[in-house]
């Protein structure tokens, strides 16, 4: 599956990718032994390469991107790199007002965050902290949005 997604993201056909970002969700979201395999086959880079894509203003493909993102680093922050970083902070600032990106996007900062000092370091020092109690002010009748963005400061 994860050879299928790298196509379709490779060749830059948005459905497909849709399909196979929903099938490899579902699959890493059985166990943590999913989410593993799917690291060492190689998926970040294939998953990043998707929301770099999706960036170009695909908002259902981009949400798709942040929860494989989300789901892939449940318990395995060390995958996501400065680059990851970066483009977290970015697509948190520039989606502001979705409240599913946002839930999604600070789910991923959670995740990045437990367990991993180096990047609770390099993202409060991209500047998280003030999107995370925006969130909060922005989306506080979102009970998702409210609740992650809880979560992600208990963690920092």
């Amino acid at each position: 599956m994860l050879s299928d997604l790298q196509e379709s993201v490779a060749s830059s056909r948005p459905q497909e990718v849709s399909a196979y970002l929903t099938r490899f969700c579902d699959q890493c979201k059985q166990d943590k032994a999913c989410r593993f395999l799917a690291a060492q086959k190689g998926a970040y880079p294939i998953i990043f390469t998707a929301w770099k894509l999706a960036t170009a203003g695909d908002q259902g493909l981009l949400l798709q991107s942040l929860n494989a993102l989300s789901v892939l680093t449940d318990g395995q922050p060390d995958l996501l790199d400065a680059q990851g970083l970066q483009l977290l902070v970015a697509t948190l600032t520039q989606n502001a007002d979705e409240a599913d990106l946002t839930c999604s996007g600070i789910r991923c900062v959670r995740h990045a965050c437990l367990k991993h000092e180096q990047n609770r370091q390099d993202l409060v020092k991209a500047g998280v902290l003030p999107l995370l109690t925006g969130a909060i002010t922005h989306h506080g009748h979102h009970t998702d949005v409210v609740r992650e963005a809880c979560w992600a400061l208990r963690v920092m």
